[in-house]
């Protein structure tokens, strides 16, 4: 009897570990593929950081969507990328964007647009004014005039919304930079990246960071001008998750309860573990594929597109 009871024990101790083990997970949820358009995002924030695929890096691409159905794009990815964009909104049923965002330049990060401009409304376009000298960037602009698009040129200090209840503040680039630029910084790739748009977008309780290309160089300008105000429960890795960028002064001031690396390719272990280090759960488009992160205001939900395989990214 006595043996019997110890079995009842040990079989009693597993079932209450496996359920503590449930209880204390995190709010991350795997979605298959064939159902991860219905996530419950309907009266909430949401931003899906889109996996867009190919050998080579294919650059950001992120859809945000206002509780009210307000639409915002930051960024389009490569050029070679724009009709798959195109056929992810179009599987979303976003037929009109609302706000579309151009960090910067660089052809993995306006390329896209070349197509989408074709294809979908646009209403807007916000982007600094820091021009470039490359074709993409001349065919970009083009195509914006041609369809009669309005441009907001904007700089750290300016604010505007998304809908009713989202608030999004410029950080970057500053103003007295962009007088001063000239024909061969227009065509350095830090100069260009460190001009990219830092957005801080609130809504309620929640502050989301968008950091384009920036390097560590402007970060630490970001943080010594900033301080506490880079908080943010949610930040997009500044260039991919690269070495360029994320500077361990960065990363702390944020101090982000999630991070998503946006690169079809991890860039860097290093800077994966630095946000981790930070307590920071953290997402690779290339690896969990597209990223959705869902926030009502209180409480924040993630899914991922795919199921991590492996021990390597821990």
């Amino acid at each position: 009897m006595k043996r019997l009871l110890n079995v009842y024990s040990i079989v009693l101790l597993f079932a209450l570990t496996i359920i503590l083990l449930t209880s204390c997970q995190s709010n991350q949820t795997v979605l298959e593929e064939t159902n991860f358009a219905d996530a419950p995002i309907e009266g909430q924030l949401s931003v899906r950081f889109f996996n867009l695929e190919g050998e080579d890096k294919t650059g950001d691409a992120f859809l945000v969507t206002s509780p009210d159905g307000m639409t915002m794009l930051i960024d389009s990815g490569h050029k070679k990328n724009g009709a798959e964009l195109a056929k992810k909104l179009e599987d979303y049923q976003v037929s009109d964007i609302d706000i579309a965002v151009a960090t910067h330049m660089h052809i993995d990060h306006i390329g896209g647009y070349l197509t989408l401009i074709d294809h979908t409304k646009i209403n807007r376009f916000v982007m600094p004014n820091v021009p470039h000298s490359t074709n993409t960037y001349q065919t970009f602009m083009k195509k914006i005039e041609d369809h009669d698009i309005p441009v907001d040129y904007t700089k750290e200090n300016d604010q505007f919304s998304l809908g009713e209840d989202i608030s999004i503040e410029v950080l970057n680039p500053p103003e007295t930079e962009l007088e001063t630029l000239t024909h061969e910084q227009m065509n350095t790739p830090a100069y260009l990246n460190n001009r990219s748009l830092v957005l801080k977008l609130t809504y309620k309780n929640h502050q989301f960071l968008f950091t384009g290309d920036l390097y560590k160089e402007q970060e630490a300008l970001l943080v010594e001008k900033y301080g506490d105000k880079l908080n943010a429960h949610v930040v997009q890795a500044p260039h991919h998750g690269d070495n360029t960028s994320s500077s361990p002064s960065f990363v702390k001031a944020i101090q982000p309860d999630y991070t998503v690396i946006s690169s079809n390719i991890l860039q860097n272990k290093g800077i994966y573990d630095r946000y981790r280090n930070h307590d920071s759960e953290v997402f690779v488009t290339g690896v969990d594929g597209e990223i959705l992160i869902v926030s009502n205001g209180e409480e924040i939900h993630t899914f991922t597109e795919k199921e991590r395989k492996g021990t390597y990214l821990q």
